[in-house]
């Protein structure tokens, strides 16, 4: 409940909410931004490079229900062609009583406009509160596209899908968008595949323009994609053109190399959470 002003009245700053869509601007007011550290740094996006991202949710409010939820780090990874390259995704969630959703892929892409996926090999694998994984929900995924069809084998089940154009990932346009200049010369449009397995069309990728920061004297460049089936998603990157903020609905990827050490505590925390209620002791 909000807090109430001397006057009996609920406090107006308590009960503020964030507003839509969620910009960095925004991310700073809600101190979700920690640092700056990693930003322009040095980065070459032709190069091989890995970059390691914190996933926070907002709950809608000011104060009050946003917290950090996982981390998404992805390695980039040259052939000695320099005519493909391959992405390496780590991503953890964690979920109530620190049982946590792991996904370990590895992309093969062009190293095209829109880094197109060429084959793909993905685990999806749940741990629960005890560290006993359930191998029941877990999940064995491999795919290929050839010509406009993309075939994708998810343990004994295979899947046909075709696609009507370009075609990339959720996680292959994080690194494609640090190759894009920072000019308006014409929408990308391409299918998209969510997790490498669905498929979505109809998506327009275009480059907006600049936004200016308000605690510090920065200012960062969005690309924003829309299409089918999706929440729209912004991404912004420095100058050196590293993604260091991507958001779409209440969820925001931010640039942080602390990332993975932090979920781990969050996840012992919520595992000590649990056992003290299953002990029935309650409390945190």
């Amino acid at each position: 409940m909000a807090k109430k002003s001397k006057k009996g009245k609920k406090s107006k700053k308590s009960g503020k909410t964030v507003g839509y869509p969620i910009s960095p601007t925004m991310l700073e007011e809600l101190k979700a931004i920690e640092n700056y550290k990693d930003w322009n740094k040095k980065f070459d996006p032709d190069k091989e490079w890995e970059n390691t991202y914190k996933i926070w949710l907002c709950h809608g409010y000011i104060k009050g229900g946003n917290f950090v939820h996982g981390s998404l780090n992805i390695k980039k990874i040259n052939s000695k062609s320099n005519k493909s390259f391959s992405l390496n995704i780590y991503q953890k969630i964690v979920h109530d009583g620190g049982s946590v959703h792991i996904i370990d892929a590895e992309i093969q892409c062009l190293n095209d406009a829109l880094a197109s996926p060429i084959e793909w090999n993905l685990s999806s694998r749940f741990i629960s509160p005890g560290k006993k994984e359930r191998t029941e929900l877990g999940m064995k995924e491999q795919g290929s596209i050839k010509g406009d069809s993309v075939k994708i084998k998810s343990n004994k089940y295979f899947f046909n899908l075709k696609k009507t154009g370009g075609l990339t990932g959720d996680w292959c346009l994080f690194e494609a968008i640090q190759r894009m200049p920072f000019k308006k010369i014409g929408a990308h449009k391409f299918d998209a595949l969510e997790g490498m397995n669905l498929l979505k069309k109809e998506h327009v990728l275009s480059y907006r323009g600049a936004d200016p920061m308000k605690n510090k004297k920065e200012t960062l460049q969005r690309f924003q994609r829309m299409g089918q089936g999706v929440l729209p998603f912004d991404y912004w990157l420095d100058k050196n053109h590293r993604l260091v903020i991507a958001t779409t609905g209440p969820r925001a990827y931010i640039l942080d190399d602390k990332a993975d050490a932090k979920v781990d505590a969050i996840r012992a925390l919520e595992r000590r959470k649990f056992k003290r209620h299953l002990d029935g002791k309650g409390g945190k």
